[in-house]
């Protein structure tokens, strides 16, 4: 097995090998680390090159991290939009009952109009203040 990780580990590209025995080591097994190391040597690579492809690879480490603690399940989106649904419903209907206090529902058909524009309206500006916001 370790002649596989040293076949494996001498396809890799300096920067490659740089950041498994760097950065990334907690990823491999032991025996993996100990090829790329000999590989290492073997290319004699210059270890001034390691400290900036280990910047560069731990920044895009962090910033990967940072993507991925902002991915959300399935279900927390649906439950998610269970709960803005149901805001903007509850909205709509407070927001459609002062209209009706305010407006006098006699031509029927603009009464409506209103109503569907007031829907309209507060969906919109409510899934835009929480697409800004959150």
């Amino acid at each position: 097995m370790e002649n596989e990780f040293a076949k494996v580990m001498s396809e890799r590209t300096d920067e490659e090998l740089i950041k498994i025995v760097t950065v990334e080591r907690d990823k491999y097994n032991p025996t993996a680390l100990e090829a790329a190391d000999e590989e290492v040597e073997k290319r004699k690579i210059d270890t001034s090159k390691f400290q900036e492809i280990k910047e560069k690879a731990t920044a895009a480490k962090i910033q990967k991290q940072k993507v991925n603690s902002n991915i959300v399940g399935s279900g927390t989106r649906f439950l998610h939009l269970l709960i803005d649904w149901a805001i903007w419903i509850v909205l709509s209907f407070i927001l459609s009952f002062i209209v009706g206090l305010v407006i006098d529902p006699v031509n029927l058909d603009l009464f409506q109009v209103v109503i569907y524009v007031l829907f309209l309206g507060t969906f919109i500006t409510y899934y835009a203040i929480m697409e800004i916001k959150y």
